[in-house]
């Protein structure tokens, strides 16, 4: 069902102290190798922040939303800022305003178990999406602190599963010059209010640091619906022109009530109606990333690894003859990433090569149950699966770029 109604928003924002150089070029982003590289339009890349390179470059077209135009759509989650763009359609299956499921060329991006994820999204370089059912929970990412989205549109199966329909990744927000802070408050139309703040400096001896944390509750324009969530965000580093090392930390907690769709005769008369009340859904995550970068010799090698670990518990009301149904699942994943790349000239071209390595371990227990307590009954198991999943992959590559051609 497509969206048909967005809450009025009315913001305050509260500047103590500016975060001075925000919008400076990062430093960690400086190429440090024998050649500077001049952007090139038709090979684009989605760069994790602290280790430049760590994912290979992809001949596909990257579409790059500073932190400005970010901020100017205000966002709560991710899909508030795709939605704007062009390729993006935005719908609301579940009736709450932190479910809604972003689709690109028919490929989705969505917190609705089940659905074809064709859409893979990154934070700072690590998968959001759970290693269950590959959705990905929108509330739960970090939008307060987002310094830039890469949009990169089409096939980008060089980036891993769920990647068909093309990739997304968010480049958070870290500490510069003097201390600062800012806060935030909002407050609408269905019961909508939020806010955050954060504190970011650096110190003299080049050690940076962004702390954040915020609320969000909303009731949704939908009958018994109503959502909040909480999160807490750390960005702590040193990087300098050869070197820097990352610690991120980030935790957040959802419930959202959701209401399922509506036949067309009933939307037609009452399109608030919920013909499913008490359906809920309660989400845990908790996030620790580690990177660096180093250079070696003429080149630069760089890692990235990290843990995570969401629960998630779902609730389902059925027919009032059938059981309804309860469902908990527990994903843990520990990845890593290490590469090394090295650029020369060859007469008037630049010819840039690369290697490394990339994979991750998974775990997940999925439980289901039927819950008969409205009848006075138990609630009883009916399925446990435990499944692990691992990957690892090696690559190699090499490009040549020669004026504004690249061949890769």
């Amino acid at each position: 069902m497509p969206l048909t109604r967005l809450p009025l928003i009315i913001t305050l924002s509260l500047c103590a102290a500016p975060l001075a150089g925000q919008e400076k070029a990062d430093s960690s982003r400086k190429d440090t190798t024998a050649v500077n590289l001049t952007p090139i339009e038709v090979v684009g890349s989605i760069q994790p922040s602290a280790a430049p390179n760590v994912i290979s470059g992809v001949p596909a077209r990257v579409t790059i939303l500073d932190g400005a135009q970010v901020d100017k759509y205000e966002p709560r989650i991710l899909s508030d800022v795709l939605a704007q763009q062009a390729g993006f359609s935005l719908y609301d299956d579940a009736g709450a305003p932190y479910k809604l499921n972003l689709s690109s060329r028919g490929f989705f991006s969505s917190p609705v178990v089940g659905l074809p994820q064709g859409l893979s999204v990154f934070l700072d370089g690590v998968r959001q999406n759970e290693p269950d059912a590959a959705q990905v929970n929108f509330e739960l990412l970090p939008m307060q602190y987002i310094r830039r989205i890469e949009l990169l549109s089409g096939t980008a199966s060089l980036l891993g599963r769920n990647s068909l329909g093309g990739s997304i990744n968010l480049v958070t927000q870290r500490g510069d010059g003097p201390v600062g802070g800012e806060l935030e408050l909002q407050g609408g139309s269905f019961g909508t209010v939020n806010g955050n703040g954060s504190v970011s400096g650096g110190s003299p001896g080049g050690i940076d640091y962004f702390v954040g944390g915020g609320f969000d509750r909303a009731d949704g324009w939908r009958q018994d619906t109503r959502d909040h969530q909480y999160n807490g965000f750390l960005n702590l580093g040193k990087l300098t022109e050869r070197s820097g090392i990352r610690l991120q930390v980030f935790g957040a907690t959802s419930y959202a009530r959701t209401a399922g769709s509506l036949p067309a005769t009933v939307f037609d008369i009452k399109p608030d109606s919920n013909l499913t009340p008490g359906d809920y859904e309660d989400l845990d995550l908790v996030q620790v990333a580690v990177a660096g970068y180093q250079q070696l010799g003429l080149g630069r090698g760089s890692f990235r690894t990290w843990f995570r670990r969401s629960t998630a518990q779902r609730f389902n009301g059925n027919q009032p003859s059938d059981p309804d149904a309860l469902g908990t699942s527990n994903n843990r994943t520990f990845g890593y990433a290490a590469d090394y790349r090295w650029a020369k000239p060859v007469g008037a071209s630049v010819l840039s090569l690369r290697g490394g390595l990339d994979g991750s371990v998974n775990t997940s227990r999925i439980e289901l149950f039927a819950d008969s307590t409205k009848f006075g009954g138990p609630v009883a198991q009916t399925t446990l699966v435990e499944s692990p999943l691992w990957d690892v992959a090696a690559f190699a590559s090499g490009d040549l770029t020669a004026g504004r051609a690249t061949f890769s």
